[in-house]
């Protein structure tokens, strides 16, 4: 008890110099390990916020895919971005809410490029695609689209190219009038509906069903001059009930789409189809009566989608291309007058019961087969199977 040497002191020191040093090693490890952690959690994080920008990008692409004739996309989409063709800040914080989000400093950007020549229409290169145009400028419904994002000082960059595949153009069935009845106010020995070599006329009242039998004039459903006045040259005319309506609900909705992407979309009567003479306008309610300025003869057939109302071509030009009433209110009044010396080279497609008045002029409404080509419907934009990648951060 009264020894002094101090022998127990020095295994202590000992013993505590060297748990000092094993407690210190494992807190290194640990505090490594977490950062190591923190930065992967971090990184994974951003690369999540490139994808999820990325498919945002592509959604808009879904809604209008930018053409040559049609507004460019944005060079770049980021928070401060104002278009209605980029992807909103809003909508993405909305499905990132974890720790690493939490300081709002997560930031994003998107742009779309075209593929131009090969092999930009093969893999993505930042040096040769980065100052291609935003837009589908070769026409080929390809597009690549590249998202980054930055996340507690982590960027991840992915590209993926966006194809847009071609649903069958033109709107069939090919007639020069469908419609639930028509009338001409001519007594006259004159052709007002040319049908031409494949033209015909089809109503869906009077008696016919699967025969499709034909229609005496002046029966109510198709009031005209036959025999030898031949206000309808051939004379083929037949009555079926059941004849389907011109477009189906999605193709309609792609013609909407079309029509948006062109910015030839109107909510109500825009009066004239001079802007549109090659294109496809798109009404969405003509209203009571909507007096369409015809522009003339032009190179290629036009196409006018109306909803509801009553359209009028008017003037004397002729319209030449396809009119198609969807009749959505399923009137069975005149939903399409051909009215003073206008004319129609193409064809009218009409849902329903609507009636047609074809005019009282000559050759108002003249059979043509490729009335409805200005309608390209196209499928909803997806991603080329292998082409999403991972791409070194710029």
């Amino acid at each position: 008890m009264r020894d002094q040497r101090g022998s127990a002191l020095v295994v202590a020191l000992m013993v505590t110099t060297v748990m000092l040093s094993v407690g210190i090693a494992v807190a290194t490890t640990i505090d490594t390990q977490q950062r190591a952690s923190g930065r992967t959690r971090a990184g994974e994080s951003s690369f999540q916020l490139a994808e999820s920008a990325l498919q945002a990008g592509l959604q808009r692409l879904v809604s209008r895919w930018p053409m040559p004739a049609t507004p460019a996309y944005p060079v770049r989409c980021d928070p401060g971005a104002r278009s209605a063709d980029c992807p909103t800040t809003a909508s993405l914080r909305a499905l990132f809410t974890g720790p690493d989000f939490a300081d709002g400093r997560a930031t994003w950007s998107v742009a779309v490029r075209d593929d131009g020549a090969a092999p930009g229409d093969q893999y993505w290169s930042e040096d040769m695609l980065a100052a291609q145009p935003s837009y589908d400028a070769d026409n080929d419904g390809r597009l690549w689209v590249r998202a980054t994002s930055l996340v507690r000082g982590r960027p991840r960059t992915v590209v993926a190219l966006a194809a847009r595949p071609p649903v069958e153009p033109g709107l069939p069935p090919h007639k020069t009038l469908v419609a639930g009845s028509f009338a001409t106010t001519n007594n006259g020995n004159k052709a007002i509906v040319l049908n031409g070599d494949a033209g015909e006329v089809v109503v869906r009242c009077g008696s016919g069903t699967v025969a499709a039998p034909a229609v005496p004039p002046k029966d109510g459903c198709a009031e005209y001059e036959g025999g030898n006045k031949e206000q309808v040259s051939p004379e083929r005319v037949s009555s079926q009930r059941d004849f389907p309506p011109g477009m189906t609900p999605d193709r309609i909705e792609m013609a909407r789409a079309q029509a948006r992407s062109e910015g030839s979309y109107v909510a109500t009567c825009p009066g004239s189809l001079q802007t549109v003479p090659n294109g496809l306008l798109f009404i969405e309610d003509a209203g009571p009566g909507c007096s369409l300025l015809a522009p003339g003869p032009a190179a290629a057939p036009g196409m006018v989608v109306a909803m509801r109302g009553r359209l009028r071509l008017g003037g004397n030009e002729t319209f030449r291309g396809l009119i198609y009433h969807a009749n959505a209110d399923d009137s069975a009044d005149v939903v399409v007058d051909l009215g003073g010396t206008s004319g129609v080279v193409g064809g009218i497609l009409v849902d329903g019961a609507g009636a047609v008045f074809v005019g009282s002029s000559k050759d108002n409404l003249v059979f043509a087969e490729d009335a409805g080509q200005a309608f390209r419907p196209a499928g909803d934009a997806a991603i080329v199977q292998g082409s999403f990648r991972e791409v070194a951060a710029r």
